[in-house]
């Protein structure tokens, strides 16, 4: 993994920390000050060459947590990823089991999770639907609350505290004036723009965005140095990209700074609907 590679981790694990939470009532995290010889360190090195950075989003995020976790703040990871099964069938995993420096166990469940606000009714009877329309708000809430949580004080009755640790954005259509906030939420929840495919001519101009970059797994975090190219050239691929694809495009603006000033995710035609 090349000194780029590090410097874009640094990056994102600084964004996972500073970053307001999805949810309300979240755990109270203490971030390492910007700069800190931490991000330098040999265990930093170390912690990211035997676990190299996933595609996957959600792995990559949960990878960030687990070394703020034993790393930076210190703590006794117990388990990790613990697979519990009943029989030979595989019931829930749980994330992290870790003991604080006051002894006593925690749980946490952790998640990177975006969703785009529908503001009409839909297959899901949610506002708040994922790229992957299958995927809602209220869904992965009910999931930690009703399933997760449970699951882990029946296995380990000595939890002493149990808490999710979601980070993310939602995406609201422009046009959307007065848009559902679901009281799940924090009220300084992160937020950004979506589009369908056949609108990408607002793009132009929008917010003055001078450039575009096209973030690609992982770097759904901090953002990406990929080249940022015009308002033409991302109208033009993203043409060729859907009508080879369904699949959903995160893009950031940029001002001529090349500084992000939006988030935007276009999708397909059809979304939220399942064919």
């Amino acid at each position: 993994m090349s000194p780029t590679n590090f410097q874009q981790i640094a990056r994102d694990l600084d964004w996972v920390l500073r970053t307001p939470f999805l949810l309300k009532g979240q755990p109270s995290i203490s971030p390492p000050a910007p700069g800190s010889a931490i991000f330098e360190s040999d265990a930093f090195l170390e912690f990211f060459v035997a676990a190299p950075r996933s595609h996957r989003v959600g792995y990559y995020f949960e990878s960030l947590v687990h070394f703020w976790l034993k790393e930076i703040r210190g703590v006794e990871i117990v388990e990790h990823n613990l697979q519990i099964q009943d029989g030979k069938r595989t019931v829930g995993e749980l994330d992290f089991v870790f003991r604080d420096e006051n002894g006593e166990l925690n749980h946490w469940e952790v998640a990177i999770k975006f969703y785009l606000h529908a503001a009409t009714e839909n297959y899901s009877g949610s506002h708040f639907v994922g790229p992957n329309a299958r995927d809602t708000l209220e869904r992965k809430h009910a999931r930690f609350i009703d399933h997760q949580l449970p699951l882990g004080k029946a296995t380990i009755p000595e939890i002493a505290h149990q808490a999710t640790f979601v980070k993310g954005q939602i995406f609201y259509h422009p046009t959307d004036r007065d848009p559902v906030i679901s009281p799940l939420l924090a009220e300084n929840h992160q937020r950004g723009f979506w589009f369908r495919q056949s609108e990408t001519d607002l793009l132009e101009n929008f917010q003055g965005a001078e450039s575009f970059r096209i973030l690609q797994k992982p770097s759904w975090l901090s953002g990406s140095s990929a080249a940022a190219v015009n308002y033409a050239s991302i109208s033009d691929w993203l043409k060729t990209h859907f009508t080879e694809s369904d699949h959903p495009v995160l893009l950031s603006a940029l001002d001529f700074t090349e500084t992000e000033t939006a988030r935007i995710f276009v999708v397909n035609d059809r979304w939220p609907a399942i064919d």
